[in-house]
């Protein structure tokens, strides 16, 4: 196997992890937070699976909207959303 390959697919693996929730939980909602206001709204086309989902909806009252072309994406996203405490669940959709 090449060697960007290998790379690629242990990028991937850690993107995909706990790694990479944490990354999003600790690097983009801050980052969110400074630029979306209280309540406010967030789009992230290209959604996957939701992990940044999950961080966007960690802010206070944002209303997050995820859209994707893979159903089979959309499908990992929905069951992530679906552990969210109620509160966050009700304030994130999935298109």
């Amino acid at each position: 196997m090449p060697v960007l390959d290998r790379n690629f697919e242990r990028l991937v693996a850690r993107y995909h992890g706990p790694e990479g929730d944490a990354f999003a939980l600790e690097e983009l909602a801050p980052v969110a937070a400074r630029v979306l206001p209280p309540g406010g709204r967030a789009l992230e086309v290209g959604c996957g699976y939701g992990r940044n989902l999950v961080a966007l909806a960690s802010l206070p009252g944002a209303r997050v909207v995820g859209c994707d072309v893979s159903g089979e994406e959309l499908a990992r996203a929905c069951a992530r959303i679906g552990a969210l405490p109620e509160e966050q669940q009700r304030r994130v959709a999935l298109v």
